[in-house]
């Protein structure tokens, strides 16, 4: 699950244009946990969804 979304955040990176401005590393974390929560939540409802 942390390296999945460390490579989501490489890629968001590498496909930034090169005029856009850098990510700040509080932009980084903040994307990096909101898709483990995101990731998390979605597990959850799958769960939910096969129990029925």
């Amino acid at each position: 699950m942390i390296l999945m979304h460390g490579l989501q955040l490489t890629l968001l990176k590498a496909t930034q244009p090169k005029e856009a401005p850098p990510l700040s590393r509080f932009e980084q974390i903040r994307i990096f946990i909101f898709g483990v929560f995101e990731l998390v939540a979605w597990q959850k409802k799958l769960k939910a969804t096969l129990k029925k």
